[in-house]
């Protein structure tokens, strides 16, 4: 059953789905790209539609939409000022809550849950794409190595997150 947390006509990103692909997560999110010029930093930050199906996301970037296979997404995480979300080669995209369609309860819970939802399944489709394209002379060499090198990181975050979790139902039953 897929989460929506806003409609998935909210915007029309619906249009970059490719045929066939069903939407599995809807939700707003918080975008924001820095760009370095000598000393100088700029940021552009954005609020943007985003939906998820189960081979990638759709999300605008700066006004243009853009549908991105999971392999191409560099990480999902929960950091300090980042926020919960995804993380892309550029930008940053943080879950926000839709307050008319979304209590701040339910948004804490949701919130809570994305990333054991999304992390594994970000590192099924890395290690899937691997299997398909880590021998591939056409591919880009950076490419490969992106996807090796995020996978290694997302591998390891996961592993974390369930000894925590782990760790914290010890507690629980200790306690009981």
């Amino acid at each position: 059953m897929p989460d929506i947390y806003v409609p998935i006509n909210y915007s029309d990103m619906i249009s970059m789905i490719p045929p066939g692909e069903d939407i599995i997560y809807s939700t707003l999110c918080k975008s924001a790209i820095s760009k370095h010029y000598g000393n100088k930093i700029t940021t552009w930050k954005w609020t943007c539609h985003a939906l998820m199906t189960s081979e990638g996301v759709a999300y605008t970037s700066r006004g243009i939409k853009i549908y991105k296979p999971w392999a191409n997404i560099k990480s999902i995480l929960s950091a300090g000022r980042f926020g919960i979300g995804f993380i892309t080669k550029v930008s940053d995209f943080a879950l926000v809550r839709e307050k008319n369609f979304e209590s701040k309860e339910d948004f804490k819970k949701r919130s809570r849950e994305f990333v054991g939802k999304f992390r594994p399944l970000l590192i099924e489709k890395k290690e899937e794409w691997l299997k398909l394209n880590g021998n591939n002379p056409e591919i880009n060499k950076r490419e490969i190595k992106f996807v090796e090198n995020t996978l290694k990181d997302m591998i390891k975050k996961e592993q974390k997150r369930i000894a925590k979790k782990e760790k914290k139902k010890i507690k629980l039953v200790e306690s009981a």
